[in-house]
């Protein structure tokens, strides 16, 4: 038997009692619970959920344009903007990177592709304005103007005359040295 203030009770009243305590904490945790469920609810909904769901990839339009960002070798970058070539019409982004294992994409979009281009470090002799001329880098969009010489393109050996146009590499100033006594000397 059970005593509360004095008075006794009966199994049956135990059991009354016990139930009535039961019931209410029964009720506080479904209560609980519901309140969880709509706090969860109500963070989550609206966002997309990350397993199970593929995300919308981005195909490259025929009328895109590509901006490709050049890192020369003394730290300046170089943009130039183009349309889309015609390999990259209807790439995704594992297709074009592909395609140009050099580039880091850096965005694809429907209508844009941004890339960047590690230009290769050594120079190169080259035509500036009719003269010879240094460059550091490589022939193209990865050039950057050094040093132009007072030697005119039309005085330089004509062997050497033909290659100058699309730059004649060198790897140190050893053989760049070489290279110009050969321009004029030959």
């Amino acid at each position: 038997m059970l005593r509360t203030t004095g008075a006794c009770l009966g199994p049956r009243e135990v059991r009354s009692l016990f139930r009535k305590q039961y019931a209410w904490y029964g009720g506080l945790a479904i209560t609980f619970c519901a309140v969880v469920c709509i706090i969860v609810f109500t963070v989550t909904a609206g966002r997309t959920p990350k397993t199970g769901a593929s995300p919308q990839v981005a195909t490259v339009q025929q009328n895109a344009s590509i901006t490709l960002r050049y890192q020369l070798p003394n730290g300046q970058v170089k943009e130039e903007t183009s349309p889309v070539p015609a390999e990259l019409v209807g790439a995704v982004l594992s297709s074009a990177a592909a395609v140009h294992p050099e580039w880091s994409i850096v965005e694809l979009q429907p209508d844009k592709i941004i890339a960047n281009v590690a230009c290769a470090a050594g120079g190169y002799l080259g035509v500036y304005n009719g003269y010879v001329a240094f460059f550091k880098g490589e022939p193209g969009p990865c050039s950057l103007l050094e040093t132009v010489t007072d030697i005119e393109v039309e005085s330089v050996h004509p062997a050497a005359r033909i290659k100058l146009p699309t730059g004649i590499a060198y790897a140190n100033e050893d053989q760049r040295q070489e290279l110009l006594d050969g321009l004029i000397f030959d």
